[in-house]
């Protein structure tokens, strides 16, 4: 029997798939990071379609279950995936890693075993996590963790939440090169939404427009969060995370952030766009979050820290207004500048981070969503000698 789709896929997805070197330089990293803080051992999770970057990072492998893989100090690394066995042919094409298992039951167990014949029983393992806004999320469960433990009494598991975080956050020539094609497909996604607004058209109709772009451009489609109101009785603080079939009317504003990808590296972009002219009091709060864009654009710089990012909120609240998010980084999420402040982590700006830069800033209340509020977004990098946009789509208030 000929198994053309997975032929169709074969001959497919290397082309997005990253360089030798490239993983070698991943793996190389992490291994002198192991040896620095003497783990024997990183014991990877990953679960479904948003919490699984370090997986993919490692891998490859685009997971839809959950899924593990273990990574020694030497020696080679396995991946464990746990969705369905008929997606094993699937998960063997999208894997760097050649040694691929299915691990859907008795998880805890299986990899205790695994960890045992490796002579790792007694050994220091590190644990990450795949972190999101100021909190870590995608731990392993439970059930999989006390098997593990139990199997495993003379092994002693460190959580390490930020350990594949402060690697990943500074990027290759290969995955900036990536990056800035993702934004590229993002910059044509804004384009057709853009030529997609008219009067009648739901915000479904724009959404689909985004996403039908981006997958005919050969992006990976990551989101989008949408939102209209009509800009004489504004009540939007936030674009939604579910695209609505409110019918778009003249005199009214979209907004949207779409999150595309090429070869894992994800690229953002935000636009307002009204059918009609803005009103004053949108262009006004259009000035204030590019003012504020341009100051943090201007601190990416290797050796500035979060704290010259931070003195972006200063046009926002000396106007009155609040803010939600200045900005945060690509994949990881960290730095993460969010309006709590406590809960920003200190860092050092370096060369080869992605940075979104996002100012958000809305009068209202924002945990009733009632108000009104405005989102600019690009993906910018810092390179040697200061930033660079990767997005090239002008930072307009775009009226239809």
């Amino acid at each position: 029997m000929t198994h053309t789709g997975i032929d169709e896929l074969k001959s497919y997805y290397p082309g997005q798939r990253y360089s030798s070197g490239e993983m070698e330089r991943r793996y190389e990293a992490i291994r002198k990071k192991l040896a620095a803080l003497d783990y024997d051992c990183l014991l990877v999770y990953g679960q479904g379609y948003n919490d699984h970057a370090n997986v993919r990072y490692l891998s490859d492998y685009e997971q839809m279950g959950f899924s593990y893989v273990i990574v020694p100090r030497s020696g080679p690394l396995t991946l464990f995936y746990g969705f369905t066995w008929c997606h094993d042919p699937t998960a063997r094409i999208m894997s760097v890693i050649p040694d691929v298992r299915y691990i859907r039951d008795r998880a805890g167990e299986v990899l205790a075993d695994e960890l045992r014949k490796r002579g790792l029983a007694a050994s220091r393992i590190a644990v990450p996590a795949c972190t999101g806004p100021a909190y870590t999320i995608a731990l392993p469960p439970a059930d999989h963790f006390d098997a593990l433990r139990k199997a495993l009494p003379k092994a002693t598991f460190v959580s390490e939440p930020f350990f594949l975080d402060e690697i990943r956050m500074i990027k290759s020539r290969e995955e900036i090169a990536r990056t800035e094609r993702a934004a590229a497909i993002g910059d044509q996604a804004m384009r057709a939404v853009i030529g997609a607004m008219a009067e009648g058209v739901t915000d479904a109709d724009l959404y689909r427009a985004a996403q039908r772009k981006t997958m005919d451009m050969g992006g990976q489609w990551k989101f989008a969060i949408v939102g209209s109101t009509p800009m004489s009785k504004p009540n939007l603080i936030t674009p939604y995370q579910l695209p609505l079939k409110r019918r778009i009317s003249r005199g009214d504003i979209f907004i949207t952030e779409i999150g595309t990808a090429y070869g894992a590296c994800e690229s953002l972009i935000t636009r307002p766009i009204s059918l009609g002219p803005p009103t004053k009091q949108y262009l006004e709060l259009f000035d204030i979050a590019r003012e504020s864009f341009n100051i943090m654009y201007e601190a990416m710089r290797p050796g500035k820290t979060e704290r010259d990012l931070w003195e972006a909120r200063t046009p926002i609240l000396k106007r009155g207004l609040k803010f939600q998010i200045l900005a945060h980084g690509m994949s990881p999420m960290e730095p993460y500048l969010t309006a709590e402040e406590d809960l920003i982590r200190p860092y050092t700006l370096q060369e080869g981070m992605v940075i979104s830069l996002e100012p958000k800033p809305y009068i209202g209340e924002h945990y009733t969503g009632d108000g009104i509020g405005m989102f600019l977004s690009d993906t910018v990098v810092i390179e040697k000698n200061g930033p660079r946009d990767l997005n090239k789509l002008p930072m307009e208030f775009f009226q239809v």
